[in-house]
């Protein structure tokens, strides 16, 4: 059995599938393929406990990460200075999860690093909107 604590074994998508068991998850890394066109990056983080994760770049460009964990995940996705402005107009419309973990996070360099826990649809809808105001704001 796959352990993602372990940078020696790396995973395949199916290894993060059967560690998540979460549907959210398997629809999530289908539409981050499908929509952007780009393959998953498996990396592995010594520097946080989670482990293995997986990044989606577009054209060098960090659009998320994904993080396992046992029966959820989470997804982290960075609101720069270029996407900040355009964020804060529509963020009033996310859920209000969404809305407290933006309002409750702290700004580093004029960024907002949002460690977002899926909980359900309504998350992953609020988040595939963080990313394409992510995406189109190059």
């Amino acid at each position: 059995m796959w352990n993602k604590e372990d940078s020696s074994q790396e995973p395949c998508l199916y290894d993060y599938s059967e560690y998540v068991r979460n549907k959210n998850w398997d629809d999530f890394i289908n539409y981050m393929i499908e929509k952007y066109e780009i393959k998953p990056i498996f990396e592995f983080s010594k520097c946080c406990p989670y482990g293995w994760n997986i990044s989606f770049k577009k054209s060098g460009r960090a659009l998320c990460r994904c993080y396992p964990l046992d029966g959820y995940f989470i997804v982290l996705v960075v609101v720069g200075q270029k996407e900040k402005m355009q964020f804060e107009t529509e963020y009033k419309t996310f859920t209000p999860y969404m809305q407290n973990l933006y309002e409750n996070t702290q700004e580093g360099m004029g960024q907002k690093w949002l460690m977002i826990e899926v909980e359900d649809q309504e998350i992953i809808n609020d988040i595939k909107r963080c990313i394409d105001i992510r995406y189109k704001r190059k």
